[in-house]
């Protein structure tokens, strides 16, 4: 098991090589509903953890154990059910690119998405390193302490974000006039077309405009990055 913290970032090797290409999660913190998590997973399993669950962590061992039978699992699962709220708030981000900028490295976009209503080939070529790619689930952006957790945590990498997936398949509810100022090559959602739920929303395709495509079910709406 990895435990991955707000510091954490996995590297690449090719070889005995380090290769500048790392990925960086983040997950908004949850303090209030990790504590009612812990509190209502210590009375459903007082017997088996036997206080292996506590303020400063987890007992990973017997936390695996409860998760092999199908029957504790399930216990578990009511457990997160107790807590529910939105759950879509502790989505995670990841960012995957690199570091620092690269003379050389071009990112070249080939793809045909829905833009407008309409399908056009759409080739874009980035000449200023913008070449990281930033995908940010259910991230809800639209609240201003999360934002800034959230550009706090990506503080360094994101001038080098070519490709901003936005939250929620381009949900009002996630979305933030701030975003446009990070200035990547293009924003992308992922929605189905005349899906139920109106993704994205009128309003975030007007704000981003031309700088805005959706992918659907169609084959032929493909995002297919080359550095």
């Amino acid at each position: 098991m990895l435990h991955i913290t707000h510091q954490t970032a996995i590297c690449l090797k090719w070889g005995e090589h380090t290769v500048d290409w790392v990925f960086i999660p983040f997950v908004q913190p949850e303090r209030d509903r990790e504590d009612r998590f812990r509190k209502v997973v210590r009375e459903e399993f007082h017997a088996e953890l036997e206080n292996g669950l506590n303020d400063r962590g987890t007992d990973h061992a017997k936390l695996v154990s409860i998760l092999q039978e199908k029957q504790k699992r399930d216990r578990l699962v009511d457990c997160y059910g107790i807590i529910r709220r939105n759950r879509t708030l502790t989505s995670m981000s990841i960012y995957s690119g690199p570091t620092r900028k690269h003379p050389k490295a071009r990112l070249v976009q080939q793809h045909r998405l829905r833009h407008d209503l309409h399908f056009y080939p759409y080739e874009l070529k980035s000449n200023d390193g913008w070449i990281g790619w930033l995908a940010t689930g259910d991230a809800d952006l639209s609240v201003k302490k999360r934002r800034d957790a959230f550009k706090t945590h990506f503080a360094q990498v994101m001038e080098l974000v070519g490709t901003f997936g936005l939250p929620h398949h381009g949900s009002k509810h996630n979305f933030h006039e701030e975003l446009k100022v990070m200035h990547p090559a293009l924003f992308f959602v992922s929605a189905g077309e005349n899906n139920k739920y109106g993704h994205p929303h009128e309003e975030v395709v007007h704000s981003l405009d031309q700088l805005l495509w959706n992918t659907t079910e169609r084959p032929a709406t493909i995002l297919h990055d080359d550095v």
